[in-house]
């Protein structure tokens, strides 16, 4: 799967704000993982006890800091240019 730097960055700080599903993007957050950017979480549903936990998507350390990095990049002006590019981690996974 390809992503650009801005798809990254959106879905990053998604995950950040908020407890996003992994079934709602499996190939995307399954990509993200594989460059060790985020995990599966289980999230237990605290309405209804029978529910089986789902998993949800988690910031890893190096993704975290991933995060902050492009957030850098947003704020510069070359981010118009570089928003588009193709996602490239120079970190442990890719």
């Amino acid at each position: 799967m390809v992503l650009s730097n801005e798809q990254v960055w959106d879905e990053l700080e998604n995950i950040r704000l908020r407890q996003v599903p992994w079934h709602k993007k499996p190939a995307v957050f399954s990509a993200l993982q594989t460059l060790g950017l985020i995990v599966p979480a289980p999230q237990q549903i605290l309405s209804n006890g029978n529910r089986p936990a789902v998993q949800i998507a988690v910031l890893t350390g190096e993704g975290k800091a991933e995060l902050e990095r492009l957030a850098g990049y947003r704020h510069a002006a070359e981010w118009a240019r570089l928003r588009g590019s193709e996602y490239a981690y120079a970190g442990r996974g890719g």
